[in-house]
């Protein structure tokens, strides 16, 4: 799991730096679902808003099944554009499967593409880091391998803020500025979501 931490300038008390993850809850659904059934032989779904590609290679199934992509609310720490549930929640696969999220214009002006990056969030609503996440700038994706189903969304690792947002600091004066952002579980692999 990964936990988010704020650090500042100054000594600020957080109580989201014990290194607990986060939990929410999970997304509400929205919007009309997409299914189509899978076969051994593999498949491409893509949401109904096309901002989420599934791609499903051959062998990653050993038998045919109904699968489903449905929109949710992002209620992903530092979430960040859509969210999905894939369906059936909690199937996994022989072979992974790569899931590519597409980001446009606007949330480029707002979140560098490079602090772009795909979270899942676990049965208990903990969210996990996808640390494999893969930005090409060029096509304006961010996409990663998985073996699991669940809820997924976008979003950026990093946030940085000044608080106040504005202010004018003079010699010998400090002012706080934070960093808002996600720390690696300690117990974690390099081989580790």
């Amino acid at each position: 799991a990964i936990s988010f931490l704020s650090v500042s300038c100054e000594k600020v008390n957080n109580n989201t730096e014990d290194g607990k993850p986060i939990v929410t809850d999970k997304g509400t659904p929205y919007g009309q679902m997409v299914t189509v059934d899978v076969g051994p032989a593999g498949a491409t779904i893509v949401s109904p808003d096309g901002k989420l590609k599934l791609i499903i290679p051959e062998g990653a199934l050993s038998s045919s099944k109904s699968m489903s992509i449905q929109s949710i609310s992002n209620e992903a720490p530092l979430g960040a554009g859509n969210a999905y549930r894939l369906m059936p929640e909690g199937t996994t696969f022989l072979k992974p499967v790569k899931l590519v999220f597409t980001y446009d214009e606007q949330l480029a002006k707002e979140i560098p593409a490079d602090f772009l990056w795909i979270v899942t969030q676990a049965s208990d609503g903990s969210w996990n880091a996808m640390m494999k996440s893969a930005v090409d700038k060029n096509t304006k994706t961010v996409s990663v391998e998985t073996t699991h189903f669940s809820d997924w969304a976008l979003g950026r690792f990093m946030e940085i803020s000044l608080v106040p947002a504005s202010q004018t600091v003079k010699k010998g004066q400090t002012v706080q500025l934070l960093v808002y952002g996600f720390s690696r579980d300690k117990e974690m692999t390099d081989d580790d979501e």
